[in-house]
C-alpha cells in the first residue's frame, strides 16, 4: 500500500507524562458499536489506539499513516531508554493479536485496530485497519464524541473503556446492563469471578477518576435476583463545576460555552430570516466560537449573535438553557 507521506502526521507525547493533558484538546469520533465492543487492553495500548483516533480529520475520507514518537509509549509501558525498541516491539505484537469484537446485525466482526504497525528512527508508524472506515470516518449518526484531555489522565485502562461506554449514553442519561455483559464489553469475563471484586477494582475506581478527572459524573445503582447482583443502572450527568463560576457573567458563560459545546444545538425555536419572514432556527457553537444556525448552515451577524449571547446568558442562569441539563458536553 502506498501511503502520502506528505500528509504523515508526527505526534509527540512528552506532555503525556508532565501532567499537561488539558492541552489536547483532539476530537475522538467513534461509532457507538465501536464504543460498545469487545475487547481488553492495557492503558499503554488504549492510549495509543485513542491518541491516533485523534488525529483524523472530521472531512477524511480513508485513513492515513500517523507517526507518534516511540519513548513515550515506552516509558508508559515501563521500559527504560535502552529497552525501547522491545517495548514498542511488544506493544505492536500485543495490539495485533488482540482483536476488538465488533457487534454487527446477526452477529459480530472480528478487526485488529491496525493494518500495520512499524518502529522506525524513533517513531512508531501505522495505519487503522480497513475495515474500520464506517465506525471512524464522516460518521453522521450514533456517534460518540470526546475530547483528548478527558482520557490521558486516567491511570486505569478499565476507566477509559467505562468513559467510552458511558460518553455512548450520555444523551440518554442513564443505561442499564447485565453483569456479564458489562464484564463482555471489557473483555474480562474470565476475570473478577467475584462481583466484590469487579465492584471495588473496576467500577468504583473507575467511576472515581471518571467524575474526578473528566467531562461527565457517573453514579451507578445495582438489580439483584435474591442476593445476586444481575444488572447495573448507570445514570451520566455532564461534570458541572461545584462553583457555577461560568454564571458570574457573560463573558465567563460565553467563555465557557465556547469551550465545551462547540457544535451542540443550543436551542431551537422561530426566529427571524433578514427579509422580516420567521423560520425554524437551530443555534449553535462553530468550532471557531461564532454562533450559527445549524439548519442554514450561516453565521448570525454579530449584532444578532451578541443579542443571543445575552438571551441564552439569561437563559442559563434561570435553569432554562436545557443543553446544561441533557449531558450533552462536549
Amino acid at each position: 500500500m502506498t501511503l502520502d507521506n506528505k500528509r504523515n502526521i508526527k505526534y509527540n507525547m512528552t506532555n503525556l507524562n508532565k501532567g499537561h493533558f488539558m492541552e489536547n484538546k483532539e476530537l475522538i469520533v467513534k461509532h457507538n458499536s465501536l464504543i460498545r465492543s469487545r475487547y481488553d487492553y492495557t492503558l499503554a495500548e488504549l492510549r495509543l489506539v485513542i491518541t491516533i483516533a485523534s488525529m483524523i480529520q472530521a472531512d477524511d475520507e480513508d485513513f492515513r499513516e500517523y507517526s507518534v514518537a516511540a519513548k513515550d509509549y515506552a516509558e508508559l509501558m515501563g521500559a527504560d531508554a535502552h529497552n525501547t525498541r522491545k517495548a514498542v516491539k511488544e506493544l505492536g505484537q500485543m495490539l495485533l493479536s488482540k482483536p476488538l469484537q465488533i457487534p454487527t446485525t446477526g452477529g459480530f466482526a472480528l478487526v485488529n485496530w491496525f493494518s500495520w504497525f512499524e518502529y522506525k528512527d524513533g517513531m512508531i508508524r501505522c495505519s487503522f485497519h480497513p475495515k474500520l472506515k464506517p465506525y471512524m470516518l464522516q460518521l453522521q449518526e450514533q456517534f460518540t464524541k470526546y475530547r483528548l484531555e478527558n482520557i490521558l489522565r486516567f491511570k486505569s485502562a478499565y476507566s477509559i473503556r467505562v468513559y467510552e461506554i458511558a460518553k455512548s449514553w450520555e444523551t440518554r442519561g442513564e443505561f442499564e446492563i447485565s453483569v456479564l455483559d458489562f464484564k463482555k464489553m471489557l473483555g474480562i469475563e474470565t476475570k473478577y469471578k467475584l462481583y466484590g471484586d469487579l465492584k471495588r477494582k473496576v467500577i468504583e475506581r473507575s467511576i472515581r477518576e471518571i467524575n474526578s478527572l473528566s467531562d461527565i459524573h457517573i453514579a451507578f445503582k445495582e438489580k439483584k435476583l435474591g442476593r445476586k447482583v444481575t444488572d447495573l443502572v448507570f445514570t451520566v450527568k455532564p461534570n458541572l463545576p461545584k462553583s457555577q463560576n461560568f454564571l458570574v457573567n457573560k463573558r465567563a458563560f460565553v467563555s465557557y460555552m465556547r469551550k465545551n459545546y462547540i457544535n451542540q444545538t443550543l436551542f431551537v425555536g422561530m426566529g427571524e430570516k433578514a427579509n422580516g419572514k420567521s423560520a425554524k432556527v437551530e443555534i449553535a457553537i462553530s468550532e471557531d466560537g461564532r454562533l450559527y444556525d445549524k439548519l442554514s448552515t450561516q453565521d448570525f451577524s454579530s449584532d444578532r449573535a451578541d443579542k443571543l449571547w445575552s438571551w441564552l446568558f439569561e437563559k442559563a442562569k434561570r435553569g432554562e438553557l436545557t443543553v446544561l441539563n441533557q449531558g450533552t458536553l462536549f
